[in-house]
């Protein structure tokens, strides 16, 4: 565990649109899988 992380207990956190362009994918080192997200923020 690096000291960012230990004092602000910061994840680290992947998003990306989805190959619909309705949702993001979003990965999440803390659960180590990837979850979809409805709404895709941009565009």
């Amino acid at each position: 565990m690096n000291s960012f992380k230990g004092a602000t207990g910061a994840d680290v956190e992947y998003k990306w649109p989805s190959s619909d362009a309705k949702s993001s994918e979003v990965w999440s080192a803390k659960s180590k899988k990837t979850q979809k997200v409805s709404g895709s923020g941009c565009g």
